[in-house]
């Protein structure tokens, strides 16, 4: 969310619906939806899928789920 509120385009990723709702939610708070992207989807399968298709990106950043 800093980054997003830097003017970053920042991508949210995870397979959770409940946990994308939350940041969707925060970002909403925070004033910063436009620069947010949100994806539904296991994290290895889109880096896997991302990697394949030649992205880059300037910064990942990974947050360990709960256990």
């Amino acid at each position: 969310m800093q980054l997003a509120g830097k003017g970053l385009s920042v991508t949210f990723v995870d397979a959770s619906e409940r946990a994308l709702a939350q940041v969707k939610s925060n970002a909403a708070r925070n004033g910063v939806e436009k620069e947010c992207e949100y994806k539904k989807t296991d994290v290895f399968t889109f880096l896997k899928e991302e990697l394949e298709a030649g992205s880059r990106y300037d910064f990942i950043v990974l947050d360990p789920p709960l256990l």
